[in-house]
């Protein structure tokens, strides 16, 4: 985005008020846009404000679902907003719902347009990245959690490249950047998820309904995830032997081809 600067609502207006010219990804020309935070009448004297505005500006109109992206792919908020439109296209279920990574990604990139809004895409590059990992640490994400979404940046960039939008060369020097390690950065580790004690989920269980109960202990027994415990029918059911296979028709790898089958019994 271009720089703010200030204007006078009127001649009677004593009060500078800040405004940005920006052309805007899929837009042709910059255009003055006045920065008025929610429910505001006019534009924000304070310039902190505004920039937080033209952020919210940026963001409002890269991640909008129904604008069609247009134009020349130049600065990082273009290349986001063409890699969004292919992530809500590439990450669906069977049905045809966005699966939880489109979102994911949304809330990565945001990370990175906060930290380039107006960068050139040919620009970025590994000291870039190393930037926007930092600002990770500083919002307190844990280690592994930034290194994947470090990843998802250097996906969309190896996008870019497939789709003749960068230079290979940036996807190159991007790849140079490893992963944050265990005792060696100042991000913080994850805490281990842990079973939650069996003591518990015995203790919900006169509590529950009788189906909800058996649906609790099915799960326990066999580990099947709550989702393809809830879509279980009895044509997914194989009874011929004395072990039943279940074969899920949704799971989350089904993507990679591969079959889940989850016994039960005897």
């Amino acid at each position: 985005m271009s720089g703010l600067s200030t204007f006078q609502r009127s001649p009677q207006d004593a009060v500078a008020r800040v405004l940005t010219k920006v052309r805007l990804p899929g837009e042709d020309k910059p255009k003055a846009r006045p920065l008025k935070p929610v429910g505001a009448r006019y534009a924000t004297t304070d310039y902190a404000v505004a920039a937080e505005c033209a952020r919210g500006l940026l963001a409002e109109h890269l991640f909008q679902t129904d604008v069609p992206v247009q134009g020349d792919i130049k600065i990082i908020p273009d290349l986001v907003r063409a890699y969004m439109a292919f992530a809500r296209e590439y990450y669906v279920d069977p049905e045809g719902t966005n699966t939880t990574e489109a979102g994911y990604i949304e809330h990565t990139l945001k990370v990175l347009l906060e930290c380039f809004p107006s960068l050139g895409v040919d620009e970025f590059g590994p000291l870039r990245l190393k930037e926007v990992r930092e600002v990770m640490i500083d919002k307190k994400w844990c280690r592994n959690q930034i290194n994947h979404r470090i990843g998802a940046i250097r996906r969309m960039f190896k996008w870019a490249v497939s789709e003749q939008f960068v230079s290979p060369v940036i996807l190159h020097g991007l790849q140079s950047v490893t992963g944050l390690k265990r005792g060696r950065t100042r991000a913080k580790e994850s805490k281990r998820v842990l079973p939650v004690d069996e003591k518990y989920i015995y203790a919900i269980l006169a509590h529950a309904t009788p189906v909800v109960a058996a649906m609790i202990e099915l799960q326990l027994l066999v580990g099947m995830r709550p989702g393809e415990l809830c879509q279980l029918r009895p044509c997914d059911l194989d009874r011929a032997d004395s072990v039943w296979h279940y074969y899920p028709e949704k799971h989350k790898n089904i993507y990679r081809n591969i079959e889940r089958i989850v016994s039960i019994g005897p």
